[in-house]
C-alpha cells in the first residue's frame, strides 16, 4: 500500500517492510510489519527549483505517518524520529478501526463505531520497574529501559454512531464519516408494542378513591366527587395551575381559602374531602361536563367528541325510537322484496324489465319521502332547532373555562 503527500510518500510493502521517500531520499523506517492495516502522511517539502513558478522557497512542513495495525493499535512518526506506538489520552481503552490524517490534527473511528479527534499530547516514556511493574514520564531524556511513545489525547465527535470509515482533507477543515446502515445487524425486524401510556392514565383516574392515599385533591360538580392529582391538573389545565399555585403561596388555611376564591373569581369553594384532602366545589361546572374534562386532561380524548356518540345522561326521545324502528322496517322490507324477486339464474337485465316503470318508481319515491318527512312541529320536538342544548357546545364552554386550549377549539 502507499500514500502520499504534498511532499512526502509512504510504501509499505508486502514483506512488511515500510519506506519512506522524503527531501529526495528512500529511507527504510520499519521492517516485518505484516499486519500493516494502513498507512497516512502528511508534511513534506520539495525543492523550490524545480519548479520556481509553482513552489516557493522554505515552505516545507514536518513529516508526519500513521500506521494503523489489525489489531486495532496506532502508530506514528513524527520529525525525523524513530516509529512509535500511540497511546491514548482517554477515560478508557479504544481500539482503532480506521484513521484520517490532516497537517493540523487526527481522526480516528473506534471498532465500537465510534468517532475521535485526536491531537498531539507530547512525547513520553514508560520505565520499567520491579515492584509496581512501570512509571510513565512525560518530557525528558530518553532511557535505554524506557519505551517511548506518543500521546494522543481525543476528544469524541458528537452525533457520530455505526462508523466504519473516516476520512479528512489535508488542512483539517473538512471531514467526512461514513456509518453503517441500522439494520446492517438485524435477522428480523423488531416489533414495537403501541404505547399504553394514556390508558394508563385512564386506569389511574378511574380507580381514584376518596379514602385512597394517592389524590391529592378532589373536584366536586354537582352532587357527584371525583378525586384527582394536582400534578397532572396543573400540567395539562391552566385554571388549575393558577388555583394550586395560589395555595403554595398562602401558609394558613384561611389564606389557602381566600386566595383562591379570589383567583377564581368566586367559582370555586374549598373544602376538605373524605382523606382530608383539598375539595374544590366548581359550582357552575355540570358534573358530566366535568367527567369529560378530566378524562381529557388524563388521556388526552373526549368520548363526546367520537362520531355517533350519545352524550350520557341523555335518553333517546320518542322520535328517535320511531326512526329506528323504521330503518329496521324498511331493511327488513328491502330483504323481503329481493327474496320475492328470485334473481337465481336470471339476468340483471331480465329482473329490471320485471320491475315497475322509472316514472312510476320516481312518483313512489317522492310519495314515500314526502310522506317520512318531518313537519315544522316534529323538529321542534325533538330538539332540532337552533335554540337547542349542544352538549359539544357546552363542553367547549367548560374546556375555556378550564384552561383547556386543545379542548376549546
Amino acid at each position: 500500500m502507499v500514500a502520499a503527500s504534498n511532499g512526502a510518500t509512504v510504501v509499505a510493502t508486502e514483506k512488511g517492510d515500510v519506506y519512506l521517500l522524503a527531501d529526495y531520499q528512500c529511507k527504510k523506517l520499519a521492517s516485518r510489519q505484516l499486519n500493516i492495516k494502513k498507512v497516512l502522511v502528511s508534511g513534506g517539502s520539495l525543492d523550490h527549483r524545480v519548479a520556481p513558478q509553482t513552489l516557493n522557497e522554505a515552505l516545507g512542513e514536518k513529516v508526519t505517518i500513521l500506521a494503523l495495525d489489525e489489531a486495532g493499535r496506532v502508530f506514528c512518526r513524527r520529525s525525523s524520529g524513530s516509529v512509535r506506538p500511540c497511546r491514548w489520552a482517554y477515560g478508557r481503552q479504544v481500539f482503532m478501526s480506521d484513521i484520517a490524517l490532516s497537517k493540523t490534527a487526527m481522526m480516528f473511528v473506534t471498532q465500537e463505531g465510534e468517532g475521535f479527534s485526536g491531537v498531539w499530547a507530547g512525547e513520553c516514556k514508560k520505565v520499567e520497574g520491579k515492584k509496581d511493574g512501570g512509571v510513565e514520564v512525560c518530557g525528558g531524556g530518553h532511557s535505554s529501559a524506557a519505551t517511548v511513545y506518543e500521546r494522543v489525547r481525543l476528544a469524541k465527535i458528537p452525533h457520530v454512531h455505526r462508523a466504519v470509515g473516516i476520512t479528512t482533507d489535508s488542512k483539517g477543515r473538512n471531514f467526512g464519516v461514513l456509518q453503517s446502515d441500522p439494520k446492517t445487524s438485524l435477522f428480523e425486524v423488531p416489533s414495537v408494542t403501541p404505547s399504553c401510556f394514556y390508558q394508563h392514565f385512564a386506569d389511574l383516574l378511574q380507580e381514584a378513591d376518596e379514602t385512597d392515599a394517592i389524590h391529592d385533591v378532589s373536584l366536586q360538580a354537582g352532587d357527584r366527587v371525583f378525586p384527582a392529582h394536582k400534578y397532572i391538573l396543573s400540567a395539562r389545565s391552566e385554571f388549575f395551575c393558577k388555583l394550586f399555585r395560589c395555595e403554595r403561596g398562602s401558609s394558613d388555611s384561611g389564606g389557602v381559602v381566600a386566595a383562591v376564591e379570589a383567583a377564581s373569581d368566586g367559582e370555586v369553594q374549598v373544602g376538605e374531602d373524605a382523606a382530608g384532602c383539598d375539595l374544590l366545589i366548581l359550582e357552575k361546572v355540570p358534573a358530566d361536563m366535568l367527567e369529560y374534562a378530566l378524562a381529557f386532561i388524563y388521556t388526552n380524548s373526549c368520548e363526546l367528541l367520537v362520531h355517533s356518540t350519545r352524550p350520557r345522561g341523555v335518553p333517546s326521545t320518542p322520535d328517535q325510537d320511531h326512526e329506528q324502528v323504521q330503518d329496521t322496517e324498511a331493511q327488513e322490507r328491502l330483504i323481503s322484496s329481493l327474496q320475492e324477486l328470485d334473481l337465481r339464474g336470471r339476468s340483471a337485465l331480465e329482473v329490471y324489465r320485471s320491475l315497475a316503470p322509472a316514472g312510476q318508481r320516481d312518483d313512489q319515491d317522492k310519495a314515500k319521502k314526502k310522506a317520512s318527512r318531518p313537519g315544522k312541529k316534529a323538529k321542534e320536538a325533538r330538539g332540532d332547532n337552533k335554540g337547542g342544548a349542544n352538549p359539544v357546545k357546552a363542553l367547549q364552554g367548560i374546556a375555556k373555562k378550564l384552561g383547556l386550549a386543545s379542548l376549546s377549539a
